[in-house]
């Protein structure tokens, strides 16, 4: 449940929200730029933390802590999966 949460797109989505929205309030009002400061930082501190905590449980199945494009977009190229599906006993 964990790694679901983690590599989940919605993690990238509410980051980028975040930036998007202190980018655009800057313009704005102060204290919404602080608050929004706040939430993000908060929010990164957890993420790193729960990464933390599952590589410390699941070893063989690390994950970077520069994870935001999720699992499920990493693509390979047709030429690249045939070297890697030969290479596989």
């Amino acid at each position: 449940m964990l790694e679901r949460f983690i590599r989940s797109p919605f993690q990238a989505a509410f980051v980028l929200f975040l930036v998007m929205s202190n980018v655009y309030l800057a313009y704005k009002q102060v204290v919404w730029v602080l608050i929004f400061s706040l939430i993000a930082f908060v929010y990164v501190a957890l993420y790193v933390m729960l990464i933390v905590i599952y590589n410390r449980q699941q070893p063989k199945r690390r994950i970077s802590f520069l994870s935001f494009v999720p699992y499920e977009l990493h693509e390979l190229d047709e030429g690249q999966q045939w070297v890697v599906n030969k290479a596989l006993p």
